[in-house]
């Protein structure tokens, strides 16, 4: 369990996006798809080596650079690289699809727009189309053209509908349903959450999934439904997550409880993570838990304890030299 987790930023970078966990997954997928599928192009022919195929293994070996190079946030490297691949083949959907991420994270998303187009006219196959609407649907998110990248990720759900790829399929249905969240279009969201919910084929999934409808029922005020899927989401990481997911299952359990009014249950739940956070060594999530619960005592009218509680918390991070967790205590308290 980390004792130190950095949460959502307000405004969401672009490299943030790139770093959601759903979009991380499909990036990774990606990556090991396109090596193989390079790899097979390349020694398809092996009898025939001709320059071709000498680029063919170039290519896979930039495209593999490329994505190492994103990876490690050297944009500048990984752009000269794409560059290089295009060099080769003009007609290289991966290489535009490299550019498009190293431009965007730098903010340059009117650039990384055309990339992605370029990625989208080039697409071989079906995997190829999926990451460039993807991509595409984030880059407009942080523009904040929520109904551009809806009509993105409709594109990257219809493609991987056609791949009959299920996975990819609920990736892109709870994107949708968290750009109808930031467009208020709740309601959208929650069937939208609910349709990707069915496709989820494992625990981490449902779980993922039981916590986004939780979200956006507690934003609608509809408390008891809220309650009903964070309680599922919980037991859910409970069963197959991580100790920081398990913690972040808590800390949302609590928020849920106390915008419902139902003060003891969201005590319970915090001093139950509070504990957690101490057996498993996590000041982080021991300080987030002690803020969470000074919340619900001043939202029950007990400023008293809150004072105390948050101070407790100023201390965690200050005895933890955690600068990072101050600002956010900072921050709820507001």
């Amino acid at each position: 369990m980390k004792n130190k987790r950095q949460t959502m930023p307000t405004k969401i970078s672009f490299n943030t996006l790139i770093n959601h966990p759903i979009v991380l997954i499909l990036l990774i997928l990606y990556s090991i798809f396109y090596v193989s599928y390079a790899y097979a192009a390349d020694v398809k022919n092996d009898t025939t080596k001709d320059i071709t195929s000498d680029n063919t293994s170039n290519i896979t070996t930039l495209a593999t650079d490329c994505n190492a190079a994103i990876s490690k946030n050297d944009y500048a490297k990984s752009l000269l690289i794409a560059d290089e691949i295009i060099k080769l083949d003009v007609t290289n959907s991966n290489a535009y699809l490299c550019k498009g991420r190293a431009l965007a994270a730098q903010n340059d998303y009117k650039s990384s727009l055309d990339a992605f187009k370029l990625a989208t006219q080039h697409a071989k196959t079906g995997m190829e189309t999926i990451v460039a609407a993807t991509l595409t649907g984030n880059c407009h998110k942080q523009l904040k053209k929520y109904p551009e990248a809806i009509t993105s990720y409709e594109s990257g759900l219809k493609a991987s509908q056609l791949e009959k790829n299920e996975k990819f399929a609920r990736i892109n249905l709870i994107l949708i349903g968290e750009t109808q969240v930031l467009n208020q279009d709740l309601k959208a969201a929650i069937t939208t959450f609910t349709a990707a919910d069915k496709l989820s084929n494992n625990d981490n999934e449902r779980a993922d999934g039981y916590e986004h409808l939780a979200a956006t029922y507690s934003a609608m005020n509809s408390h008891d439904k809220a309650i009903e899927f964070q309680l599922k989401a919980v037991q859910m990481q409970i069963r197959a997550g991580t100790l920081d997911q398990q913690a972040e299952a808590g800390l949302q359990q609590g928020r849920i409880y106390t915008a419902a009014k139902e003060f003891a249950n969201a005590e319970r739940a915090y001093n139950k993570l509070i504990k957690f956070s101490q057996d498993n060594g996590s000041a982080y999530f021991e300080a987030k838990a002690t803020v969470g619960l000074a919340l619900t005592k001043i939202a029950s009218g007990d400023k008293t304890t809150a004072t105390t509680l948050i101070n407790y918390a100023k201390k965690i991070a200050k005895d933890t030299n955690d600068k990072a967790l101050a600002d956010e205590i900072e921050l709820a308290i507001k």
